[in-house]
């Protein structure tokens, strides 16, 4: 895949959810994507489907640094998704 500026996206593939939907690592060049959303406090991290990721442990510790934090999407007031559309 080329990404916008034209620098290769890798994904790495570990899975498929209940749908049949790919659970990836996404790369763009060298930079792991799914770090950078949750460090920049962007998004959140969905552990029910990276357990099994190479990453899972580096997301999580992340995720802990970026909660505590408590700006983005971890400031007070915002429900994680999972729990949102549980409602």
């Amino acid at each position: 895949m080329i990404d916008q500026a034209g620098g290769q996206v890798q994904l790495l593939v570990t899975d498929r959810d209940r749908f049949g939907r790919l659970i990836a690592e996404i790369y763009a060049g060298d930079q792991f994507t799914q770090e950078v959303l949750v460090r920049e406090e962007l998004a959140w991290s969905y552990r029910q489907y990276h357990y099994n990721c190479p990453s899972a442990d580096l997301i999580n510790q992340v995720e802990a640094e970026a909660k505590a934090s408590g700006v983005g999407v971890f400031a007070g007031g915002h429900m994680e998704p999972w729990e949102w559309r549980r409602r």
